[in-house]
């Protein structure tokens, strides 16, 4: 689908009434959503595992919550996996169903060599674990409750009402980027809010435009063309939000509310060099760093420090 198409799609279905709940069924009756590819998740298992490693972190014994759970729970089932004491799942909308919680499952257990080979725990632990996890006829809530993890929807990290120096790890996956500007503030000074000394945020943060998707004639980085203004009418609405903060701003952030940077890494993936178009682009971003134009994603790992 075309860019221009998908926004205004989204601009379409966020103007009528229960406009969000419609474009969700059809999504998963018809289109990507009952049709996805779960295997695709895996890389989000990659990544997490990375930072972790790269900033000797640990999971294990530790309370999480976690920002934005979308449709598949993976990354809660990872951490579970990995030894995790108690998983507080949130998000702004309820979205998860059994069948998802399942497909997800199952996609772990299909490559849990894989997996196990990442984080270093045994194949046959996480196979048994996650089989646990599986909801069969129950309510996947139910069951994984009764394993330590809870899901929160609708639920408003920004503004929560969780206990202070209380949570280990707080991450999110492909979410942040999603956010409003004024929303994230909250999020990272309610973050250092709730995390004890020497917890850490561990965020992979998508950084490029959601709507070129497979349109060839668009680079990842059109949306970057826009002013503030063009793009809050063409580009955003209520439905499908996009801040196009540059890593930096993710940075800067941390820092401000008090967080140590231990990881920040660029990842360019399919944003080549020769995309990058100075002059197309909006005053706001056309002397920013190449680093910061060309990145697709952003991994930061940032520990509080008192």
């Amino acid at each position: 689908m075309k860019w221009n198409q998908k926004a205004m799609i989204y601009n379409l279905f966020s103007m009528m009434p229960k406009g969000e709940t419609l474009f969700e069924a059809i999504r998963m009756k018809f289109g990507s959503l009952g049709n996805f590819d779960v295997t695709v998740r895996l890389k989000s298992v990659d990544k997490m595992a990375y930072m972790l490693a790269e900033t000797q972190k640990a999971v294990e014994g530790e309370a999480l919550v976690e920002i934005g759970s979308g449709w598949h729970p993976m990354l809660p089932a990872l951490f579970h996996g990995m030894g995790a004491s108690a998983i507080t799942m949130t998000d702004i909308n309820p979205h998860i169903c059994n069948e998802a919680v399942a497909k997800t499952l199952e996609c772990l257990i299909c490559d849990v060599d894989k997996v196990s080979e990442l984080i270093s725990i045994d194949a046959e632990t996480l196979r048994n674990k996650w089989r646990k996890l599986l909801p069969g006829t129950h309510d996947w809530q139910d069951v994984w409750r009764e394993h330590g993890i809870t899901y929160r929807a609708p639920f408003d990290f920004s503004n929560c009402d969780l206990e202070s120096d209380s949570i280990g790890v707080i991450y999110s996956n492909s979410c942040l980027g999603y956010v409003p500007v004024p929303v994230l503030q909250g999020i990272f000074s309610e973050a250092e809010r709730v995390l004890r000394t020497g917890g850490i945020m561990l965020h992979r943060i998508t950084t490029y435009d959601d709507y070129s998707g497979t349109d060839r004639s668009i680079t990842p980085i059109n949306f970057l063309k826009f002013n503030e203004k063009q793009w809050a009418r063409r580009g955003n609405s209520s439905m499908h939000f996009q801040n196009r903060r540059r890593p930096d701003f993710y940075e800067s952030l941390a820092k401000e509310n008090g967080f140590i940077i231990r990881l920040a890494e660029r990842l360019s993936e399919h944003i080549q060099p020769e995309m990058l178009q100075r002059e197309a682009l909006d005053q706001e971003f056309r002397d920013l760093p190449e680093e910061e134009l060309l990145c697709a994603h952003l991994l930061l790992v940032a520990e509080k420090a008192s």
